[in-house]
């Protein structure tokens, strides 16, 4: 199978790491990329002082080997990645990356770390002050309220949703709305529960933070909580999102399948219960 653009761009970048080949790391870099780190909030500007802080890091940490890539997403220029690393001091290292390209070269970079993390304590924003603080928190209210018309007036009609951690892409809003419809109904309401990391710049929005969705256990019973650790970037244009990233940090895609699977199967086993009571108490007065 013939690997993609996105393919050899990322087995490149991944290779000059793991060899320290700086001169290759170079031009990989548009001279005025942008390096957002959620791991540190660092916003670092210009090739120059991104090079420095990957030779800082590759002095401390190397050897980077790669083990694993647990997802890749590809769109144009836009490349998502989640995947498994060794360093010099752990050996099963979960990152997530995302590159927007320009003319073959990275111009902006985020960067996050998805496990071993450190406790982090819930951060205290207040009452919004910025564009992007105002566009934030209009989000996560619409969310909450699952009011997609409120939501609609957020995104620009060609927005682009890229959920890294299913591998899955939403060219249009339209059709982003239809995928979160489905979310939905199947996770339950959703709500903010804590922001750990928010980092804004002009036309930009990074967090990583805690959500609550309320499952459906079925059988009349109560909603259960759960507590999903997630990562967001908007890019906006216009005061609206244009292009939008996200991934689950824990539980994992396949954790969370899982739960909701085993969900699935207890309210399929409930209704089943019920019918079957149903046909017993007709069978049992002769109707």
């Amino acid at each position: 199978m013939q690997e993609t653009a996105g393919e050899m761009f990322y087995y490149r970048l991944s290779s000059a790491i793991e060899a320290q080949d700086l001169a290759t790391l170079q031009a990989l870099y548009h001279p005025d990329a942008t390096l957002i780190s959620l791991r540190t909030g660092q916003i670092i500007q210009g090739r120059a002082a991104i090079m420095a802080t990957i030779t800082q890091t590759l002095a401390v940490a190397s050897p980077i080997k790669p083990i694993a890539i647990e997802s890749f997403v590809e769109l144009d220029d836009i490349i998502g990645v989640e995947a498994t690393q060794s360093t010099r001091f752990t050996q099963n290292r979960q990152t997530y990356d995302i590159y927007v390209l320009q003319a073959g070269v990275i111009r902006n970079h985020f960067s996050g770390v998805i496990a071993p993390r450190q406790p982090a304590p819930p951060l205290h924003l207040g009452a919004p002050a910025t564009p992007e603080q105002h566009i934030h928190r209009r989000y996560w209210t619409a969310i909450e309220a699952q009011n997609l018309a409120q939501l609609r007036t957020l995104y620009h009609p060609d927005a682009i949703s890229i959920s890294v951690s299913f591998g899955s892409v939403t060219q249009g809003y339209d059709p982003f709305e239809n995928h979160l419809q489905q979310e939905m109904r199947e996770w339950g309401p959703s709500r903010l529960k804590a922001l750990t990391r928010f980092i804004e710049d002009s036309n930009l929005i990074c967090t990583e933070g805690t959500r609550t969705i309320d499952i459906d256990p079925g059988m009349s019973l109560s909603r259960v909580p759960l507590d999903l650790q997630f990562y967001n970037i908007f890019l906006l244009r216009a005061g609206v999102i244009c292009l939008a990233f996200g991934g689950l940090i824990s539980p994992r895609p396949t954790e969370l399948k899982e739960t909701l699977k085993l969900v699935a199967e207890r309210r399929r086993k409930g209704v089943d219960m019920v019918w079957d009571a149903f046909i017993t108490s007709r069978r049992r007065w002769g109707v």
